[in-house]
């Protein structure tokens, strides 16, 4: 297996479990737990990866090991806090059970991962990859043996995995010089300024907060069983982009960008020919299709969203070479991703609020937005 694509699916496994949980319980038939998982994890999401994303990217590009530090031992602490306000959200929105408030600790160690996938990368050392992929495909495996035969294992096993997946963390952490010697007020205090004050805080709230709005008034709009849909539909229009910009993006801006390329060319004959079919699909009558309700509004939404993908794409790409070119000046696009977020951020309210009937083409005109805004951007900091 390449390295750079067992890095991928590391950053790929470690960020996109909640997602993938989604659309396990979907397809088990719990579509209420889905939906109500879907709104949680996004909200968890919104308190910590508002830390993360960009954080990586970073640390990527600079190979800066006193910011691996840094970001590790401010997420370790962070954690206490960012916990007792999840707790009193959960109190307030009457969400309040012992597993949701696992979940969160499950989505914290996987946040605190990142960066030791992250310094893995750095040291080339893919040994951890090899084995956090491995646990990651016995926890899934475990999860949805347990939905099937059990139903009540589901703590057991997240306690077992996060225990599993630090015990070859924590002495690297407890013996390492470098990193004990920011356990003290001072850099404490420097982590938490550049980590909370800096302009990448403030790019990666807006791009969360975006998902999360967008769940929160789907659901207000539609209801939790017909949300679902879009919320699994949105997940998979927006996979490509999302695993392009959070993750695999920086690594082939370094080291193979003609990748590039041949990813988009793939992904877009492979669009193509989904709606295609899909289109196909909408114009024949099928009997089995009936038992499904809301097949033909859910067509549509497929194609509006996978037509979006195509655009999303090297939207995303031009965002992620804006930063790598000019390193310099990458506080200024973090802080323009703000305006971006605040766009996107309005699209399903707008549309939801005034134009109910078109709420299918949500992900396809967060698109359009997102291409002009960052091929602007592209233009006038960069080409011109």
């Amino acid at each position: 297996m390449p390295k750079i694509s067992l890095i991928s699916i590391s950053y790929l496994l470690n960020s996109f479990l909640s997602t993938a949980l989604m659309f396990i319980y979907f397809f088990l038939g719990q579509t209420n737990k889905a939906a109500e998982l879907a709104l949680i994890s996004s909200f968890i999401l919104v308190l910590l990866q508002i830390f993360s994303s960009n954080k990586r990217n970073l640390i990527l590009v600079t190979k800066n090991k006193e910011l691996i530090n840094k970001t590790l031992i401010f997420r370790i602490i962070f954690v206490i806090p960012i916990s007792i306000i999840f707790f009193l959200y959960l109190n307030i929105s009457n969400l309040f059970s012992v597993t949701n408030f696992i979940l969160f600790f499950l989505f914290s160690s996987l946040w605190i991962n990142e960066i030791f996938i992250a310094e893995s990368e750095l040291k080339k050392n893919y040994n951890f990859s090899y084995y956090f992929i491995l646990l990651m495909v016995l926890l899934f495996f475990s999860i949805i043996l347990d939905e099937l035969l059990f139903g009540k294992f589901f703590i057991y096993i997240i306690i077992l995995f996060i225990i599993f997946l630090f015990s070859k963390q924590i002495k690297n952490i407890f013996t390492n010089i470098q990193i004990l010697k920011y356990l003290n007020i001072k850099n404490f205090k420097n982590s938490l300024y550049d980590n909370i004050l800096s302009s990448t805080f403030f790019s990666s709230f807006s791009f969360l907060l975006s998902v999360f709005v967008w769940r929160f008034f789907l659901i207000k709009f539609l209801s939790e069983e017909v949300a679902i849909y879009f919320f699994l539909v949105f997940a998979i229009a927006s996979f490509p982009s999302t695993f392009l910009n959070n993750f695999l993006g920086m690594t082939i801006i370094k080291e193979k960008k003609l990748i590039f390329k041949k990813l988009y060319f793939a992904l877009t004959v492979t669009t193509i020919v989904m709606i295609f079919l899909l289109r196909h699909l909408i114009n024949i009558s099928i009997p089995i299709f009936d038992i499904f309700a809301l097949n033909y509004e859910i067509y549509k939404l497929l194609i509006y969203s996978l037509v979006g993908t195509i655009i999303m794409f090297p939207a995303m790409f031009i965002r992620l070479n804006i930063i790598f070119i000019s390193v310099k000046n990458s506080n200024l696009i973090f802080y323009l991703d703000v305006l971006y977020g605040i766009l996107i951020s309005l699209v399903v309210p707008t549309i939801g609020y005034f134009y109910l009937n078109y709420l299918n083409t949500a992900y396809l005109i967060c698109s359009i937005i997102s291409f002009i805004f960052y091929y602007t951007i592209y233009y006038f900091m960069i080409k011109k």
